[in-house]
């Protein structure tokens, strides 16, 4: 819901409590970068926003999972 609805300039107590309760967990570390970095497109233009989305399904689309599911339909 934080997400869909945006952080207004005066929660950013709450954004950094988020931040650092997510960064506690034990995981990978540059997973949390990359939230990082997609949260903070909020504030970017809507044609740069559209610009990382079309860059996201384009690495989704490589990834080995999406490859894996491309092969098993494609066997069929």
């Amino acid at each position: 819901m934080m997400l869909t609805d945006g952080v207004s300039a005066e929660d950013d107590e709450i954004e950094a409590m988020i931040s650092a309760a997510t960064r506690d967990r034990p995981g990978d570390d540059r997973f949390w970068e990359f939230v990082d970095a997609i949260v903070r497109l909020r504030h970017a233009k809507p044609e740069d926003r559209l610009l990382a989305i079309e860059i996201l399904d384009v690495v989704g689309r490589h990834s080995p999972q999406a490859q894996r599911r491309s092969q098993i339909r494609l066997r069929r």
